[in-house]
């Protein structure tokens, strides 16, 4: 299998790794309905309902997420196993259909943070990568929202943070990131997140990424202690693992302190400022609340449970004993009203 980028010799079955697979690599232009790009997920639960439920919420609450779907996934003759595959912000495919207009993504890395490294783009190599519209724009505009955010006094980052930040939508994905309870966010220790620049607006919009961690799931699994590739950051696991539920309980939000959340060496400063200016804290207070009515309170996270749930049942029993399919979601479920 020429797409095959694991040697035999890995401990993990190469059918349980996450995995990126490029229609175009070895054909110009190949695409599947217009996208260049599947991902193939890795999830600590069996049935990757939690990752493919929070995206579904992010979508309702407006935020650009990734669409997804289950799928049988073999490699070179193995079983078949179940696995999550969703869109991949990298394609231009992706991007062009959830933004209008001109822009470039950029991805931000386990290897990095948020901090201002100065105005030349070498000194960010391991921090942020430009993963598409480079002909629109290179890191100018990062750099200069790093340094906005990082030296910035109070008064002029609460006056001016709109400027470089759509400052709804970023109060919208903390309180979703809450609402869905992933740990893993852009201040978790994947530094998870895609940043989109306007070109018009000059702004940035938040793009969630890695969901596999979303309604409390942790643990290990071949992704290693910290991932980062396309199956996910901490934990982008094996099927067999602890299901949903039965993970250790993680921080809320404004339990994360300057060493960042539980031990895990990570904050944003971006998140600390937005939590510790008043008007912000305010709008993200306000989201939380409305989010939570809207799509807790009034039974559509648990629509878009069950309508997973059921095509699971119909169609993946034998990959998947119905008994855990129902377990899973039931503990999803759980947490819609905590």
């Amino acid at each position: 299998n020429p797409m095959n980028p694991f040697p035999p010799t890995r401990d993990a079955a190469a059918e349980d790794l996450p995995w990126l697979i490029r229609l175009d690599k070895f054909v110009d232009g190949q695409t599947h309905d217009g996208h260049e790009d599947i991902v193939v997920r890795s999830n600590n639960s069996q049935t990757s309902l939690n990752e493919a439920v929070a995206l579904d919420l992010l979508a309702e609450a407006g935020l650009p997420s990734q669409a997804s779907a289950p799928a049988r996934f073999s490699v070179n003759g193995s079983d078949q196993t179940l696995r999550l595959i969703i869109e991949h912000p990298d394609d231009d495919g992706w991007y062009e259909s959830v933004f209008s207009g001109a822009g470039a993504i950029y991805k931000s890395e386990s290897t990095g943070d948020w901090s201002y490294r100065g105005d030349d783009p070498d000194s960010y190599n391991e921090v942020f990568d430009q993963e598409g519209g480079s002909d629109v724009a290179d890191l100018t505009p990062l750099i200069a929202l790093l340094k906005f955010i990082n030296e910035s006094d109070d008064a002029t980052f609460e006056a001016e943070l709109a400027d470089y930040l759509d400052v709804d939508s970023f109060a919208t994905y903390l309180a979703m990131m809450e609402l869905v309870d992933n740990f893993d966010d852009i201040d978790g220790p994947g530094n998870n997140s895609y940043l989109w620049w306007d070109a018009e607006t000059g702004r940035f919009t938040v793009v969630p990424w890695d969901l596999n961690l979303a309604f409390g799931t942790m643990g290990g699994g071949p992704g290693g202690p910290m991932g980062g590739g396309p199956g996910g950051g901490i934990g982008s696991g094996a099927p067999g693992a602890p299901p949903i539920g039965e993970m250790p309980e993680l921080p809320q939000e404004g339990q994360i302190t300057e060493a960042g959340r539980a031990g895990f060496g990570r904050s944003n400063v971006l998140v600390t400022r937005f939590h510790a200016n008043e008007t912000f804290e305010a709008l993200y207070q306000k989201q939380l609340e409305q989010l939570r009515t809207d799509l807790f309170e009034s039974g559509r996270a648990t629509e878009i449970l069950e309508t997973r749930t059921q095509v699971l049942i119909d169609q993946a029993t034998d990959l998947v004993d119905e008994d855990t399919i129902h377990s899973e979601s039931e503990a999803i479920a759980s947490r819609f009203s905590g």
